[in-house]
């Protein structure tokens, strides 16, 4: 059998149309790399499988009888793909130019790179926020008492990430999302993948605190890019519950390795940031202007926000 460079992993749960998106784009734009696709779909009720099976007949199907979540599926499926280097995609991503091909041929002679990423921006082209830093609670304390507006901006960045800088510079991060992860198969058999007791939320981040254990870099490359619609799946299944089953899933990974006094320390100044921020949001609303509908919009994440991390607080979630 010949040698495959690149498998690409896919896991699906009900997002027909824009897998077959995402297949015909992969298709055409990383032809120059040799390279297989596995799709893992968790038990659709959309016609998923079906759609792959008789469209794509070279990909390789991974067919559960039920949705056994995320970190688990993508295993089944590293755990059988034949490349040298293994691309994790979202299903309700799209490649649009050859930017990923050459992002490959970029990484696989870089040996300290565990994991790269790229960016990925909406469809209408804007950059969304998929690089961070693991939580802290000086982080916590720096970010939720606005004590990153005393420091330059670029400063901040570098502390913060997440929409606090501008995506513009290659940089090792501490951990990205997991709609777009490349990796070398070596790191997959060193760290055994995702951890599997993680349903939904929080696989990415867990899984890139052991591979920085381990040495590995994790590392942003802002030439590639690939629209990412975002959420698709979780929409259907979670709604506005992803804010709060987020917060929950960055809770217990860092109270796993700080301790629980620490996890329960965090939630409470992220809270307490939260409160801030709504009454910061409130007030621009009616102060009005051409960005109040744009605060509106902050301001009801924020709500959202706090009722989540007053239940995980308060030991109601």
């Amino acid at each position: 059998m010949a040698a495959i460079d690149l498998s690409v992993v896919i896991v699906n749960w009900n997002t027909r149309e824009r897998l077959r998106d995402c297949l015909a784009s992969i298709g055409r734009h990383i032809s120059t790399v040799s390279h297989e696709v596995l799709v893992v779909d968790n038990d659709s009720s959309d016609g998923s499988a079906e759609m792959v099976a008789r469209e794509f007949p070279d990909v390789r199907l991974i067919r559960n009888d039920e949705n056994v979540g995320f970190g688990r599926a993508n295993n089944q499926a590293m755990r059988e793909a034949r490349g040298d280097w293994l691309l994790l995609l979202n299903s309700d991503t799209l490649l649009t130019d050859g930017s990923v091909a050459e992002l490959f041929d970029k990484v696989r002679n870089q040996p300290d790179v565990g994991m790269a990423h790229c960016r990925l921006v909406f469809p209408d082209g804007r950059t969304q926020f998929t690089t961070y830093r693991f939580p802290s609670l000086g982080r916590a304390l720096f970010e939720s008492l606005g004590l990153y507006k005393l420091v330059p901006r670029k400063q901040a960045g570098a502390i913060l990430l997440t929409g606090y800088w501008d995506y513009d510079d290659e940089r090792e991060v501490d951990w990205v999302a997991g709609a777009f992860m490349l990796l070398p198969r070596k790191v997959f058999e060193q760290t055994g993948g995702f951890d599997e007791s993680l349903f939904m939320y929080g696989e990415d981040m867990e899984w890139c605190y052991r591979i920085r254990d381990l040495g590995w870099q994790v590392r942003y490359y802002p030439d590639a890019s690939v629209v990412h619609f975002d959420h698709t799946s979780a929409d259907i299944r979670w709604g506005e519950e992803r804010v709060g089953l987020c917060l929950q899933r960055q809770r217990d990974i860092y109270s796993s390795r700080a301790g629980p006094l620490r996890g329960r320390v965090l939630s409470a100044i992220q809270l307490a940031g939260a409160v801030l921020r709504a009454g910061y949001y409130a007030a621009r609303v009616r102060i009005g202007g051409e960005k109040g509908e744009a605060y509106a919009a902050d301001r009801r994440y924020a709500v959202y926000t706090i009722k989540a991390l007053f239940a995980i607080t308060t030991g109601r979630r």
